[in-house]
């Protein structure tokens, strides 16, 4: 049960800070923090929403308690194991469809701002 506890996870916690970058990235900087806050109260919703239908999906497939301990559980996790490994792997090839050498428009953004001076800050002395 580790193992695709542990898969889930860390398939949850990588997308959480490309999601964040990528969204903050389109909106102006004086509204980031709005930006940011909407996208935490996204995100805790989704989650609830996830809780409810995996809740749902278990209460459905167990019949009794000696069912759910043996198999209702286990094959819940093991079914939402390969279908986030089908979207990982889905996404993993999507990303990988562009054109060799050629740099996304939304990496161009990104890479442009952070190259930008930070109002306020002098240079850094070495």
């Amino acid at each position: 049960m580790t193992l695709p506890m542990v898969i889930v996870g860390a398939g949850f916690g990588l997308q959480a800070g490309l999601i964040d970058g990528e969204a903050l990235a389109q909106v102006p900087a004086e509204e980031a923090g709005m930006a940011a806050g909407w996208i935490n109260t996204v995100r805790l919703g989704r989650e609830a929403i996830a809780v409810s239908l995996f809740g749902s999906l278990f209460a459905s497939f167990v019949g009794n308690a000696d069912h759910a301990s043996r198999q209702g559980f286990a094959g819940i996790t093991i079914g939402s194991t390969l279908f986030a490994a089908v979207i990982g792997l889905l996404s993993v090839f999507l990303l990988r469809r562009g054109r060799p050498g050629e740099t996304p428009p939304q990496a161009q953004r990104l890479i442009a701002r952070a190259s930008e001076p930070v109002p306020g800050r002098g240079a850094r002395s070495e």
